[in-house]
């Protein structure tokens, strides 16, 4: 019964969903898994393979698309969701010192991912989601309010190797390695 609804995500990558931002963060933790659960696991989770989980999520965000995004990425975190392969948090980490916020969880999340290195257009519940018209995805039509551009401050974040990479490498095909600025002349 809440008027608005606030997302609060920590600016950090996840080996299941690539992205794991505002949009993801209030689809996950309310989950109907009677119906979304792999019948080979448990009724009471969610399939994290990469086109359940993307369903999922883009299902339950269009049963009420967020008000507002405040993304935490002051310490970022890579090898995502829990530091995964790594020998502890710290060595995950990511100093970023950057507060990302806005009205469309959609547009903040696609710039989210491009700090992070993930290409958001494979990212399959942005495509579905911008498909729908939920919000923007087109980093040409974002508009980016700041005093650091994005290109300047995106770096890739690891994604967990092996053997977390072999649960599933459907997100590496997401990442990214250009971040070179795209040169434009009018």
């Amino acid at each position: 019964e809440a008027d608005v609804i606030i997302s609060l995500p920590v600016l950090k990558n996840h080996m299941m969903a690539a992205v794991t931002g505002a949009i993801k963060n209030v689809a996950i933790g309310a989950s109907p898994a009677v119906i979304y659960a792999n019948d080979g696991l448990t009724r009471m989770a969610i399939d994290h393979s990469w086109e359940p989980l993307n369903n999922y999520i883009h299902d339950h965000y269009l049963a009420r698309p967020v008000d507002f995004v405040v993304t935490d990425g002051l310490q970022a975190t890579a090898n995502g969701p829990l530091a995964a392969g790594v020998e502890s948090l710290e060595d995950a980490q990511m100093n970023m010192r950057l507060i990302l916020a806005g009205k469309d969880a959609l547009a903040v999340d696609t710039v989210h991912a491009l700090i992070t290195g993930v290409d958001p257009e494979n990212v399959n519940y942005f495509t579905a989601l911008a498909n729908d018209n939920v919000g923007l995805m087109d980093p040409a039509k974002i508009n980016v309010v700041g005093n650091v551009r994005v290109d300047q401050v995106c770096k890739p974040f690891g994604f967990p190797g092996f053997p977390f990479s072999m649960m599933n490498p459907i997100p590496r095909t997401t990442v990214y390695t250009d971040f070179e600025a795209p040169q434009v002349t009018i």
